[in-house]
């Protein structure tokens, strides 16, 4: 997740996570609301679903929201990688002639 959770502890509880996360995302709403634009674009969160939770929800925490994205979002790709090395190692292609 980029810089983010530059300082993050091996061993941190979701929820720990979350708060860490939603905190250094309103210091970047604050300072750098650029980067924090280019870091959602390269983390691929959907921009629609962010602008309606955000105005769905106009008294949460904007931080908390994007956290909570951003942790959903990465959960998927992790399932997605873990299912296509499941598929890599079900086939009898040899190593060498893989792409």
């Amino acid at each position: 997740m980029e810089s983010l959770l530059s300082d993050l502890p091996d061993h941190v509880s979701g929820e720990t996570l979350t708060e860490m996360l939603s905190t250094r995302i309103n210091e970047l709403i604050s300072t750098d609301f650029s980067r924090l634009l280019t870091l959602l674009y390269r983390i691929d969160i959907d921009e629609t679903q962010l602008r309606r939770l955000l105005r769905d929800h106009p008294d949460e925490d904007a931080g908390l929201i994007i956290a909570r994205l951003i942790l959903a979002r990465e959960e998927e790709k992790a399932a997605t990688r873990a299912s296509f090395r499941r598929s890599d190692n079900d086939n009898d292609i040899p190593e060498d002639e893989r792409w």
